[in-house]
């Protein structure tokens, strides 16, 4: 299972790294730690407490839509590893036409969306509590 994992998971690591250093990058130019530098923070302490916070929220909420895609990448994957699973078994239902289980491997992808953005809305919240949603 690790092969899988580590094949699933590669290029989103990689991704999420990149958009990370970007972001922290951006996040250390800005005014308000300069002016935590001024008071005598500590390095560790702005990077930390101030820039880690307002850098992982775009991150975050990336990373919520990568669920569903993580499925549909499973495709390739179980066809060249011969795993069985839903990759293969999207395959066999596309080519023999079998319509109920497309619409339950859709509903299934769309319900492991609405979660995945869901669930980066909560991280988000709690990462950062300025951060609510009025209903």
């Amino acid at each position: 299972m690790t092969i899988p994992l580590i094949a699933y998971s590669y290029g989103y690591i990689i991704f999420l790294s990149r958009m990370v250093r970007a972001n922290l990058l951006d996040v250390l130019q800005q005014d308000f730690l300069l002016a935590a530098k001024v008071r005598g923070v500590p390095i560790s302490k702005r990077i930390w407490k101030y820039a880690a916070k307002n850098a992982l929220l775009p991150v975050i909420t990336v990373a919520g839509g990568f669920i569903p895609s993580l499925v549909s990448g499973s495709v390739i994957l179980e066809e060249i590893l011969t795993i069985k699973g839903m990759g293969v078994e999207t395959l066999r239902a596309v080519s023999e036409f079998d319509i109920p289980i497309l619409l339950g491997i859709l509903v299934l992808s769309a319900v492991l969306t609405l979660l995945g953005y869901l669930i980066s809305d909560l991280i988000n919240m709690w990462v950062d509590p300025r951060v609510r949603f009025d209903s």
